[in-house]
């Protein structure tokens, strides 16, 4: 071959590789949507439901079955495609694919209730999500489709009785396991709804059936989505810290990227899709979708997990047909408005035409400026100290510090050796406190909350325990403030330190890098400690091999992944507490860059000042 052909064919051979393999890795999982235009179904009337993988063929690319057998809950594995028989996949008999990718059961089918599936194919990657038909005469019908939470969240899955004639049978819960079990939870539930204290993804993910024993095909239906991390992580090991996801979009448990609502897309869900459109990309039109349709009303959207099913932005209600009241917007009408004035929120984007209300920002005013304090005061590093605290103060005028819907929450969850790990305690400033177990929590034994309440501050106060405490007082402890769907988050690590109290510590508790940079994580130790003896975990995962014996290591083209927790310690010295904590923060834009795009020239912060990557807003850190 002659050497300038071979150089053309390998330049083209590289590009189209490298161009693939952008798009799975900006994707992670394919931009399907299966679309549900009849949820609640009349059931002598025709239903459908549609595939939409943008951007690609669709009649060779998608397919479909009915997910789960509700009388037994066996999970189906055949998929039906164009031209295949609906009966193989558990489809109604008399189903028909057409060449758009829609399937439609016919108004003779008596067997359209239940869990359907959607699955998309391209590039060897394969995705799949779901979604749920019930009758229009059903006896009792969802709050929502489907349900997501996080590892060890609270979470109370509620039906609603209609109006239709009764029946002498029995009131049944049954929970549909993703691996074909079933569980009967009837015993559990209580006004019509099941509560769960700590959500477990093999306990309790699944689809939900609530039904009367002898009508079960006029029950409800709802999908509980349980991501496999706890909220704000993700990584195979739960590792790893999720981006901020704006406008209801939710974290990747397996990715870490942010799956977006309909109607919005961008790496943190920041971008509206102009009205009608939706997917990842917004590449997706409702008005494509069937003749004579002018919006997104009337159709259910349901996206792979651990996102679920949702109405478009703009649109509320288990039909979608409801448009959002004042002051909500979104996708499900679920997000809050800022605005300084009702009725000036644009219902798809939470835009406000005469600007934001007090402490909120943004194109969108969805950017809240928190001013956020996470302290600890007397650490364990005090030998001599009794007891220590470690609090969180919210600091404004008396419209925010008062506000019914702040929560706060102190917890231990990622594992630094002594003592446990947990969900934390939280409380609200309604005055209600909810504390669990103490191994549930992550918080030592004997720990005692205080709250303070004034006209221009709030906080939260975890009084630690000297002698009951001992050295589960160690660790890296979480502090947050919700505030009308907004988490402002901050850790605090609580360690021995200096050569009288311990055998590692670090040069600095916490370094801040930008994104792409290198940064180096060095640690001091005794004279008596054999260096060769050390050893490193990021984020409370197993040791990291390459880095044993080392005082100091260096991390270079420093990701977003990289940022959390790291330990050095003697090795099998861990639980006792007297080694090395400290907190890396890696920013989304390099440094001197800020902005969603790190497209802004960050000002110059004086007296150790930082810029929050995604706005001008310098914090103060302490």
């Amino acid at each position: 071959m002659d050497i300038n052909m071979f150089g053309t064919f390998l330049y083209w051979f590289i590009f189209l590789q490298v161009t693939l393999i952008g798009q799975l890795t900006c994707a992670n999982i394919l931009d399907v949507t299966c679309i549900n235009f009849n949820p609640i179904y009349d059931t002598s009337s025709s239903a459908s439901y549609a595939a939409i993988l943008n951007g690609a063929d669709v009649t060779s690319m998608v397919s479909f079955q009915r997910s789960v057998d509700l009388d037994t809950g066996d999970r189906q594995s055949t998929w039906c495609s164009m031209d295949d028989d609906a009966g193989t996949c558990g489809l109604p008999q008399g189903s028909m694919i057409d060449s758009s990718g829609r399937v439609t059961f016919q108004n003779t089918d008596q067997d359209k209730f239940g869990a359907y599936g959607c699955r998309a194919e391209r590039y060897n990657w394969t995705t799949e999500t779901s979604t749920i038909f019930i009758r229009n005469d059903a006896h009792f019908t969802p709050g929502y489709f489907t349900v997501t939470v996080s590892l060890d969240e609270e979470v109370r899955l509620s039906m609603n009785t209609s109006s239709s004639s009764g029946t002498s049978g029995s009131l049944v819960w049954i929970l549909n396991h993703e691996d074909g079990r079933q569980t009967d939870l009837s015993t559990n539930v209580s006004g019509d709804a099941l509560y769960v204290s700590k959500a477990k993804k093999a306990e309790h993910a699944g689809v939900h059936h609530y039904y009367y024993s002898d009508d079960p095909d006029r029950g409800g239906l709802v999908k509980l989505i349980v991501r496999a991390c706890l909220d704000n992580l993700w990584g195979p090991g739960c590792q790893y810290t999720c981006s901020a996801c704006y406008n209801g979009g939710v974290c990747d448990d397996v990715s870490g990227r942010c799956v977006c609502p309909p109607g919005f897309s961008g790496d943190h869900c920041q971008i509206a899709c102009e009205a009608g459109k939706f997917g990842q990309g917004c590449s997706g039109s409702c008005t494509t979708l069937e003749s004579g349709r002018t919006d997104c009303s009337g159709a259910v959207f349901c996206l792979p997990d651990p996102y679920g099913c949702s109405c478009a932005a703009g649109w509320t209600g288990l039909q979608c047909d409801q448009a959002c009241p004042d002051s909500s917007y979104g996708a499900g009408c679920t997000e809050t408005c800022h605005c300084v004035s009702t009725g000036t929120c644009d219902p798809l984007t939470g835009a406000c035409s005469d600007g934001c209300e007090d402490g909120w920002i943004g194109d969108q005013c969805q950017v809240t400026v928190l001013d956020i304090i996470a302290m600890l005061r007397g650490g364990v590093y005090d030998a001599t100290a009794t007891n220590n605290f470690l609090g969180i103060f919210m600091i404004g005028d008396s419209i925010v510090t008062g506000d019914l819907s702040l929560t706060y929450s102190i917890g231990r969850e990622v594992d630094t050796g002594p003592g446990e790990t947990g969900h934390g305690a939280y409380f609200k400033v309604d005055g209600l406190v909810k504390t669990e177990a103490w191994e549930d929590t992550g918080l030592p034994p004997g720990t005692q909350f205080t709250r303070s309440t004034t006209s221009a501050q709030h906080s939260l106060r975890a009084g630690i325990d000297k002698t009951n405490g001992g050295a589960a007082r160690v660790g890296a402890y979480r502090m947050s403030v919700d505030y009308k769907g907004w988490t402002e988050r901050n850790v605090l690590l609580n360690e021995y330190r200096g050569e009288s109290n311990s055998e590692v510590w670090p040069e600095k508790l916490s370094i801040t890098v930008g994104i792409g940079e290198t940064v180096t994580l060095g640690v001091s130790t005794t004279q008596s400690v054999d260096t060769s003896s050390l050893r490193w975990r990021f984020n409370g995962g197993s040791e990291i091999t390459e880095w044993n014996g080392m005082t100091s290591v260096t991390i270079y083209d420093v990701r977003k992944s990289d940022e959390g927790i790291y330990e050095c310690y003697v090795e099998g010295n861990r639980e006792t507490g007297k080694h090395a904590i400290l907190k890396l923060i890696v920013r989304s834009c390099p440094s001197f860059k800020y902005g969603l795009d790190c497209s802004l020239n960050c000002p110059v912060c004086y007296a150790g000042g930082a810029i929050k990557d995604w706005k001008h807003y310098r914090k103060h850190l302490l």
